[in-house]
């Protein structure tokens, strides 16, 4: 992986992701067998007729003046800064649901395989100089 980055000015290697970058622009390549793999399992585990359906919430039609002009915002309810409005929290409950529902599972250990634990970053410098750092991600998910 590392040697198809080589020959950048300044580039980043985090796991299947080449990221190069120059003064004028900034390319990104990604191995494609690698995330080809990882799209068809996702695929696999989220067929609609697998998970359940997500929650809709309802419209209520809000009109907004402002200099003449009116803007409409169907989803207005959702402003509630006091956190008390009963629907709205119930709404948020059937989401949370919904995500830990579709979450759960094969989908879940997938995505967790998918992050980047160990890292690495080089960076080419001026005098043709290259400085390695090594680190390991300790953040805990659950």
């Amino acid at each position: 992986m590392v040697e198809s980055c080589v020959g950048r000015p300044l580039f980043l290697v985090l796991g299947s992701a080449c990221v190069g970058a120059t003064r004028s622009k900034l390319s990104i390549r990604f191995h494609s067998k690698v995330s080809s793999v990882f799209s068809l399992r996702a695929m696999a585990k989220t067929t609609p007729s697998s998970s359940p359906s997500p929650p809709t919430p309802k419209k209520l039609r809000h009109d907004m003046e402002l200099f003449g002009d009116v803007r409409v915002d169907n989803y207005y309810w959702f402003r509630d800064d006091s956190r008390s409005n009963p629907e709205l929290l119930s709404y948020l409950h059937e989401e949370n649901a919904y995500t830990d529902s579709v979450m759960s599972g094969k989908f879940s250990n997938l995505i967790t395989a998918r992050m980047v634990l160990n890292h690495t970053i080089l960076l080419e410098m001026h005098q043709e100089q290259m400085y390695d750092m090594t680190g390991q991600n300790e953040a805990k998910h659950d």
